[in-house]
């Protein structure tokens, strides 16, 4: 999904993710009889974990930077929850654990520095790392 970007078209690739995430995937069903209940320091973990993956390839220096700003214990238990999930499911349990917090504008702006740190913590940005960069502009406001 995330290599999507290749074909732009980006509105059309908004539209399928939607889809795909209210879809019947079984996974995505299970979850949607489970209420995600997390802090905003769990979701900013789980965001950055997604970011670390959006190239399907988690490196030891974007996870070392997540590391740096939470808890430990608190990141292990996230990191286990997120290894779990597939693309779809982590979208959509970003999306409805948003949906659960109010952000200000300082925060959203702490969030996205986060983001883009891992996403540069390789010196490089990926087109499935700009893709991911846009999908969760969409969903952050």
């Amino acid at each position: 999904m995330l290599h999507a970007i290749k074909n732009n078209s980006f509105k059309h690739d908004i539209v399928n993710i939607t889809s795909n995430l209210l879809g019947t995937n079984q996974h995505t069903k299970n979850m949607k009889n489970k209420k995600i209940r997390w802090s905003k320091e769990e979701l900013k973990i789980y965001i950055l974990l997604l970011c670390a993956n959006s190239d399907s390839r988690q490196r030891k220096k974007e996870i070392k930077v997540i590391k740096s700003k939470d808890r430990t214990e608190l990141f292990n238990r996230i990191y286990e929850e997120f290894s779990q999930d597939d693309e779809d499911t982590s979208l959509k349990k970003i999306e409805a654990s948003i949906a659960q917090h109010e952000y200000t504008q300082m925060e959203l702006m702490s969030l996205r520095q986060d983001v883009t740190e891992v996403f540069l913590a390789d010196k490089k940005l990926k087109s499935s790392e700009r893709y991911l960069d846009r999908l969760l502009d969409n969903i952050l406001y």
